[in-house]
């Protein structure tokens, strides 16, 4: 490709230096489980396996506050001035401020979906794959769009509500959902989300937060702490278990 090394940082509002480099170490080595308590010695062993590489990092969700000063911004990007001619830094910020404290050289604004996209994102989302006669899906056609309008053209809560929505084919349902305004928030949509999971998805998903931030765990042993901690309930063997648990992980990357 283009580029030796691609790196892919998800950074937020909260972090840590030694969090951010601990992560492109992973991505520079392809193996998890590095820690090391001294931030310098972080940084060399970083700088060390990014020495003479045409490097490509993006960094996800910069914020710029007043709790993350330009320094700390500055530190997060430093080690890559040991990558070779060609290398880049591709940022993603709601923030002016955030790209100004980074120098970058070249701002591309992202707009909003039109309505005509966002309608149909949404209808991909609720309708695509569903059981639904062709009879009725004018109908719900009809109230998908009423609770499209209600989302204010969030891809994500277009994606969770209409993933909700698809596994509920019932117009009663859906137009309840209509009438919610809790929908007009992202996070509200978020937690209208979560409350119509199934019970035991609930569970497994609400398990995840005992972890810390950052924290990485492989399908199979989330699958195995689930089914360990008794959150699977199943009428068959042992087997089945496992299996249900992984669908219950794919419904929640999905």
């Amino acid at each position: 490709g283009h580029f030796d090394l691609i790196m892919w940082v998800h950074v937020s509002q909260k972090f840590s230096v030694n969090a951010i480099f601990t992560e492109m170490l992973d991505a520079a080595t392809e193996r998890g489980g590095h820690q090391f308590s001294n931030l310098d010695t972080l940084q060399q062993k970083l700088e060390e396996e990014l020495n003479g590489k045409k490097i490509l990092l993006v960094l996800d969700d910069v914020w710029y506050h007043d709790s993350v000063s330009q320094l700390q911004l500055e530190k997060i990007v430093s080690p890559l001035n040991v990558g070779s001619a060609g290398s880049k830094i591709l940022v993603t910020s709601r923030s002016k401020d955030a790209l100004v404290a980074l120098g970058a050289v070249r701002r591309i604004p992202i707009s909003e979906l039109n309505d005509s996209v966002f309608l149909e994102l949404f209808m991909h989302s609720a309708l695509s794959g569903a059981n639904i006669d062709e009879r009725d899906r004018n109908v719900f056609a009809e109230i998908g769009r009423g609770i499209a309008n209600k989302l204010r053209k969030s891809p994500l809560a277009a994606k969770l509500v209409g993933g909700q929505l698809r596994m509920r084919p019932d117009v009663d349902f859906w137009r309840d959902a209509g009438n919610r305004d809790l929908l007009k928030d992202t996070r509200g949509a978020l937690w209208w989300s979560y409350q119509h999971l199934d019970e035991q998805v609930r569970r497994c998903f609400a398990y995840c937060s005992i972890f810390p931030r950052r924290h990485r765990l492989k399908r199979e042993e989330l699958i195995k702490l689930w089914v360990a901690e008794g959150f699977i309930e199943t009428t068959g063997e042992g087997g089945e278990e496992e299996a249900l648990a992984g669908k219950y992980f794919e419904q929640l990357v999905s």
